[in-house]
Order: structure tokens, then sequence, then C-alpha cells
């Protein structure tokens, strides 16, 4: 596992025993965090991974750190990082689940994976064949995030698989909108402050 954490605008990271060479530690993770360091995980190779150090945007990639405030990256590696960060608020934002107003009370639909998400298309699936059978009474249930269930009419079955399918969507469309502003930044000046303006 690698730790890491940002000083001075500058990026240290390694290994705990590049870092500690001569500490022996019981929970590596613990102690790193006691030094302000924080772990960060290598998902894939060249798949860059979003990390926060110390409110500091930086970005995880084949080995190597890269913080898009560096004055000696050039625009093509200030886009990537970009990418990675809007591909990343995507993904936290799905996995966050989808908050919605249930007949009796707000809940979450978990959105976390496509088990999730099929699981939502098949309610609506078995909502609108109800539905079509003229059936119209509260027979169906759902159990949201918070471990609630809440009981439905087929067509309210539907409206809220509609409602989940539309705020996914609209989390895709979001993405594409920025990779498309990202892809048109001409210049370093310019990824700067679509940055400041665009990454939260």
């Amino acid at each position: 596992m690698q730790f890491a954490k940002a000083v001075d605008g500058e990026i240290i990271s390694g290994t705990f025993e590049q870092l500690w060479p001569n500490v022996e530690a019981n929970d590596r993770s613990v102690y790193a965090q006691m030094h302000g360091f924080v772990p960060v995980a290598s998902i894939l190779p060249f798949n860059p991974v979003l990390e926060k150090l110390n409110s500091v945007p930086v970005y995880y990639n084949a080995g190597l750190f890269y913080d898009v405030e560096v004055g000696n990256q050039n625009l093509f590696t200030i886009k990537l990082n970009l990418h990675a960060i809007v591909a990343e608020e995507r993904y936290v934002a799905e996995q966050a689940g989808v908050v919605y107003e249930f007949p009796d009370g707000t809940g979450t639909v978990q959105t976390r994976n496509d088990t999730d998400i099929r699981n939502v298309q098949a309610q609506v699936l078995a909502a609108v064949i109800l539905s079509g059978q003229g059936i119209t009474d509260p027979i169906m249930s759902f159990r949201d995030a918070e471990n609630e269930t809440h009981v439905m009419t087929p067509v309210q079955m539907i409206t809220m698989g509609m409602t989940v399918s539309a705020t996914i969507s609209g989390l895709y469309q979001t993405k594409w909108t920025k990779d498309e502003q990202i892809e048109a930044l001409a210049s370093v000046t310019e990824a700067r402050d679509w940055a400041e303006a665009n990454i939260g």
C-alpha cells in the first residue's frame, strides 16, 4: 500500500517501508495517519484514481502522483487529471444512491453497482406487468439503503424507477458535458481556471 501527503505543494509518497524503514508498527495505516499521511490504493495500472491529500487534489496514476496546480505540467497531463476528477465525481455520486420521496417517507435507493440497478429494473418490470393487469393496490415492497421497507402501488414503483433512471442518466450527462469542456481548454491557464470553477 502507498501512503502520501502534500507538503508545501509537493507530494511525498511511498510504501510504509520506504517512508519509515526502521519502524515496526502493528497498524501501519494508523501510524501513517498520525504523521499526516493517508493511504492511497492503486486499483489498476494506468487508471487514474482521485485522492484528496490535505485538501489538495492529487491523482495517482501508474505509481506517480500528479497535482493539477504544479506549474510544469503540460496541458495534456492536466486534461487527463481533470477527466479523472470528473469520472470520480460521477462514480462517487452514483455510489451514494438516489434520495427519493417514497409515499411513506424519504429513503435512499441504492445504485452502488449493476446488481442494485438490476434490482430496480426488475421491480419496475414487475410493476409494469401488474399495472397492465389493472392492479392499483399497494402490493409492491421496496427496501431502501436505510433498511426501511416501503410499500407502493405498481404505478408508484414505476415512478420511482423512472426517477432513479433519470438521476443516473443526469450524472452521465454532466460528466460528458464536463469532458467536452475539458477537451476545449486551450491553455494551462484556462485549465486551472476551469478546475477552480468546476471542481468541488
